[in-house]
């Protein structure tokens, strides 16, 4: 059983930032015109042509750095690989689109709790996962979950939408009726943000698990 509650938790900050450092330094400033070729090769399009391989963007990356001086170069490798790596994490995540996907993905993760956990999944428009979210853990049969909190989190990862989470440790996973109240309230609060709650799953034990979405609870 889950039951709400209204809090606020604190932010986390914005990592973006730290990319365009990566641009300003006291000896030396990448130019303009390297990071615009710079977005063309991380996106795959140089000099007019389509790349494709890891080893062609590279090379046009080092051709690149050949055109500027100073510490220029190391902080347009930097960049390169920062980019890379987003690329790789967001081509990773998986595709939350159906209640059997939501419980292979965490039911892993949640196994062997004896306690309730709460667990929030914001997703992209093409039901992608962008942040998964512990929001609260509770005792053996009641969790509080803070509907603002929800909101805020789903905010921060820019979600198109979120799939509510959490564990019955009883191992039966039928919804309690503060379940179904929680679920409304956190809907309503979710939709004045154009965010939509797309289900939520709640997992017991032996395989088993409950989409309020597939029974028309939601």
């Amino acid at each position: 059983m889950v039951s709400p509650l209204c809090q606020t938790s604190t932010a986390s900050k914005n990592d973006a930032s730290a990319t365009s450092s990566l641009y300003k330094t006291d000896d030396a400033c990448v130019s303009a015109h390297s990071r615009e070729t710079l977005y063309a090769i991380l996106f795959g399009q140089s000099f007019g042509r389509r790349v494709n391989s890891r080893q062609e963007l590279e090379a046009e990356l080092e051709k690149l750095c050949s055109s500027e001086k100073g510490s220029a170069p190391l902080k347009l490798r930097a960049a390169y690989e920062l980019g890379v790596r987003v690329s790789m994490a967001y081509s990773c995540a998986p595709e939350l689109s159906s209640p059997h996907s939501v419980e292979d993905f965490c039911a892993q993760r949640m196994q062997g709790y004896d306690q309730e956990h709460f667990v929030l999944l914001c997703l992209n428009a093409k039901n992608m996962l962008l942040q998964e979210s512990e929001l609260s853990v509770g005792t053996l049969d009641k969790t509080i979950v803070g509907v603002r909190d929800v909101v805020k989190r789903a905010l921060l990862a820019s979600a198109r939408s979120v799939i509510l989470v959490h564990n019955h440790p009883s191992g039966d996973p039928h919804p309690s009726n503060a379940d179904v109240v929680l679920t409304k309230r956190i809907e309503q609060a979710c939709e004045l943000f154009d965010i939509c709650v797309l289900d939520h799953v709640i997992l017991g034990s032996e395989g088993r698990s409950y989409s309020l979405r597939s029974y028309g609870d939601m």
